[in-house]
């Protein structure tokens, strides 16, 4: 940004403007300098007569000034590439002194240690001490975006207190990284237990082989008073020399569910059922052959047992 240059030093017999506060300058910001004393231009970048070298922070003029005074004043201008914006504010901050806003300016871009060296003191008042907790009444909400990376809470080596309801929502994750995690609340265990079982990856079909021969009878026991067993698989392979036919049921009393018709010799049937068959209560699943056939199979069924 074009500046006015108000601390300088000029001497005229030595044709020579020490720009005071600036540690070096360059030609090419150097945009002008008028002896308003005298009315003439001594420096000006777009005139090869009135042109000049620098060297640090001296600008030596082409221009001949040593019938000059060293008193006169001079109009200079520089684009300060390191000052941008309103120059007016600028120099209110800087009480009206333009000149120091760049100097200062130039010494925060070139050296970040002479920051650090001097500030000397920070406001702390505000921040949150173990004095100034958020008054009860305010919530802290963090609002982690769908794929952004976990959210970090680190109790300091003390304890973190949830007074109140915590609402946990699938997938739960829970990691004490070396350290305990307790919760006080008698309604987590539901949730403890669905943690358990999803990482047991428990299969709760039950797989249940019996060979039959002969006669009718159960192939899964009655479950007990509350339960009934629920049907997912049937598997029959036939072991006899002559072909066999016969019954499944729901108890020895129930409705056949599906009959069977296998050859000899390894005939073989693999039901799986896509609905699965829930039995009635505290009833067992029944084998019923028919009569004039000899069997003799072998029978897998994958069941569970639900509880009412």
């Amino acid at each position: 940004m074009k500046i006015r240059i108000e601390n300088y030093t000029f001497d005229a017999s030595s044709k020579t403007i020490d720009f005071d506060d600036y540690g070096a300058i360059t030609l090419d910001a150097i945009l002008l300098a008028v002896n308003v004393t005298d009315n003439i231009i001594i420096y000006n970048f777009a005139d090869p007569l009135k042109g000049g070298t620098v060297a640090g922070n001296v600008l030596t003029c082409t221009f001949d000034t040593t019938s000059m005074a060293d008193a006169d004043d001079l109009l200079i201008f520089y684009d300060d590439a390191l000052i941008s914006g309103d120059t007016t504010d600028l120099a209110l901050e800087a009480g009206g002194n333009l000149a120091d806003v760049a100097t200062d300016t130039g010494t925060i871009a070139g050296d970040t240690t002479s920051i650090d060296g001097k500030i000397t003191a920070c406001d702390t008042s505000a921040l949150a001490t173990s004095a100034l907790q958020l008054p009860d009444g305010h919530n802290v909400t963090v609002d982690n975006a769908a794929g952004a990376a976990a959210v970090n809470v680190q109790d300091g080596g003390n304890t973190i207190t949830v007074d109140g309801t915590v609402a946990i929502q699938e997938p739960l994750s829970v990691d004490d990284n070396g350290g305990s995690l307790t919760v006080d609340n008698a309604d987590i265990t539901s949730i403890k237990t669905a943690v358990e079982k999803i990482d047991n990856q428990e299969d709760p079909i039950t797989y249940y082989t019996v060979q039959k021969t002969g006669t009718d009878g159960t192939i899964v026991a009655s479950p007990g008073a509350g339960h009934h067993l629920r049907i997912h698989h049937i598997y029959v392979v036939n072991c006899d020399t002559t072909d066999t036919e016969f019954y499944i049921r729901n108890g020895s009393a129930g409705t056949p569910y599906f009959p069977y018709y296998l050859a000899a010799y390894g005939g073989a049937v693999a039901q799986n059922l896509k609905r699965p068959w829930d039995l009635s209560t505290n009833t067992a699943l029944y084998y019923d052959y028919i009569s004039g056939t000899t069997p003799d199979c072998f029978i897998t069924v994958g069941y569970e047992d639900i509880t009412e």
